[in-house]
């Protein structure tokens, strides 16, 4: 069915009537906005859809409860279509990610927070400096910046051969050296990339620097059910970064959560920013060699697309930094996609701090605990949407293992 008919029909009501037939027409699903691309999350509906069903059937000033909430859809959808929300979900990974998408954002004061880290990261000498630093083999005179660099598992199955490096000279631009045809390039900056990747974890030792590696491992001490790879034997969290990425990515929390005090909304929007940037900075960013059956010239850079841990054989370590950077821009569009929202709508993203506090001024509930459990008096819900997760076809609260440990820790 066409758009066309979606747009006769989607009108807000009040109440339903008797003889009205219930979803007697199809809604096309439209491509998120900003604010739903700052974080990944699993199985993220789309926003028009669950805000259609939202004006249809909750009446103005109405309370939606939504006791899955995942990345938060429902709620803001909820607020931002003048209706108060109750948000609930076991996982705290759902409660983070659905706080810093609709909370309002002070872009210049987030730009400056910014700035300051980045003061710090791009010191001359800082640890990013030796960890990614190169003095460009072309010009001999600039220091240069690894980008990428594209690793192979060796036959024995367990460690990995550097193939690739991609570095950027402020002189000579992008400059990509492999292992093939005996590269000149390659062969004269190998030993020193592989050093610094050696040497990456007494790096984070010099720092005094708390290491927050976690066994992905249940209670019952077994190790999660959907690990692939050689993350079966070691199910570590430390398998799935290169040293040098590790090492960089526990520089860069320990920046953010070291902000002054009075950055502390954006300090928490930087966090945000940092687990999102994770996944790309990962072991999990495979190598794209071919494009519609054809042999590409030049490998591109994949992504974590499935939903459980994986070490793929052939991967891409990416710049940490330049993942987060990137992140950080979506992280922008996403803040002033959800202010104009706010903007715009007669209720705010405020957050109460329990069902009494629950108003037109405070129109936001979010409870991190179990939907059997909660404490709410009878007949108060005017609508449930809900989408229960997906049995182990979705594991929420082992992915999210990679995500909250970095939170977690107080390092």
């Amino acid at each position: 069915m066409k758009e066309e008919k979606f747009k006769i029909h989607n009108k807000k009501v009040n109440h339903i009537d008797k003889d009205e037939k219930i979803l007697d027409f199809e809604i096309l699903p439209r491509t998120h906005s900003p604010m739903y691309l700052m974080h990944k999350y699993w199985a993220r509906k789309p926003a028009n859809i669950v805000a259609h069903y939202i004006q249809r059937y909750c009446p103005q000033n109405g309370i939606v409860l939504d006791p899955f909430m995942g990345s938060g859809v429902t709620v803001l959808e909820s607020i931002f279509n003048n209706r108060l929300a109750i948000g609930v979900d076991l996982n705290p990974m759902a409660d983070f990610i659905t706080k810093n998408t609709g909370l309002y954002a002070n872009i210049p004061k987030l730009e400056k927070a910014f700035q300051i880290i980045k003061k710090d990261v791009e010191n001359r000498n800082s640890v990013f400096s030796k960890l990614f630093e190169l003095r460009c083999p072309s010009c001999q005179n600039t220091n240069a910046i690894i980008s990428h660099l594209i690793w192979l598992k060796k036959k024995d199955d367990l460690n990995h051969e550097l193939e690739e490096i991609r570095f950027k000279c402020p002189n000579c631009g992008e400059i990509v050296a492999n292992h093939s045809n005996l590269n000149e390039i390659f062969i004269l900056i190998k030993p020193f990339v592989l050093e610094q990747e050696k040497n990456a974890l007494t790096l984070l030792s010099q720092e005094q620097k708390k290491n927050p590696n976690v066994s992905f491992k249940y209670s019952n001490n077994r190790a999660f059910i959907q690990l692939r790879h050689n993350l079966r034997k070691k199910p570590e969290l430390t398998e799935l970064f290169t040293k040098r990425n590790y090492t960089f990515l526990i520089v860069l929390i320990n920046l953010i959560n070291n902000l002054p005090e009075d950055f502390k909304k954006e300090k928490e929007f930087l966090r945000f920013c940092f687990t999102s940037s994770l996944g790309q900075s990962s072991k999990m960013v495979w190598v794209i060699n071919k494009r519609k059956g054809k042999t590409l010239k030049k490998k591109q850079v994949g992504s974590w697309t499935h939903h459980f841990f994986w070490d793929p054989s052939n991967f891409f370590e990416v710049n940490a930094w330049n993942c987060f950077k990137h992140r950080f821009s979506k992280l922008k569009k996403g803040k002033i996609d959800s202010n104009v929202r706010n903007n715009k709508s007669r209720l705010k993203f405020k957050l109460a701090e329990s069902f009494k506090d629950l108003s037109i001024k405070s129109p936001v509930l979010l409870w991190n605990k179990s939907s059997s459990k909660l404490e709410l008096p009878d007949n108060v819900i005017d609508f449930v949407f809900t989408d229960p997760p997906y049995g182990d076809s979705i594991q929420y609260g082992e992915l999210s293992a990679f995500w909250n440990v970095w939170l977690d820790q107080n390092m």
